[in-house]
């Protein structure tokens, strides 16, 4: 995730530098009294990467990495003084892809309900809390030397996302 994170930074920061020369653009075209701010435009960005961005971004990141992942699984294994198989590691790797459509199933049967009794804008607020809980988990996982936190992390970011994808969809 770590890797994946550095190798995606190239992209995204000229995105970044993108966004702000596009407004300092509109800015100039529209003149001062648009609504159209920095302020706006991060407030855009935090919406779009605390959302529907994160379901794309979890769906294609994990399959650059994979081989990195296995390494991880086996020198974690190897820690613990087990000998890990091709098998174990396969399943283990595998378990972590799937993690995230598993969540996914969940959380869109969740969704609904929960956009229903909440409301829209509180429930994407409260969704964030599934979606930094399990990135932190995944983050965190190298640091304690466990991949069960990835597979956990990764149902918890596939449960925030198929809720997210409910209730966006139910926005629109």
């Amino acid at each position: 995730v770590i890797w994946a994170i550095r190798e995606n930074r190239k992209t995204l920061i000229p995105s970044l530098h993108l966004i702000i020369s596009l407004t300092s653009v509109l800015r100039k075209v529209c003149g001062r009294s648009t609504m159209l701010n920095l302020r706006f435009v991060y407030a855009t960005f935090v919406i779009a990467f605390g959302s529907s961005f994160q379901f794309g971004y979890q769906t294609g990141v994990i399959n650059a990495p994979i081989k990195l992942m296995e390494d991880f699984i086996r020198n974690v294994t190897l820690s613990r003084n087990k000998l890990p198989s091709k098998e174990f590691v396969s399943a283990m790797s595998s378990l972590i892809v799937a993690g995230f459509p598993i969540g996914g199933v969940f959380g869109a049967l969740i969704g609904s309900p929960m956009s229903n009794k909440m409301g829209r804008k509180l429930s994407l607020f409260i969704l964030n809390v599934p979606m930094a809980a399990g990135s932190l988990l995944m983050m965190c996982s190298v640091l304690a030397n466990t991949f069960e936190m990835i597979i956990v992390g990764r149902v918890l970011v596939g449960l925030a996302c198929g809720m997210l994808n409910v209730v966006l969809k139910k926005s629109k």
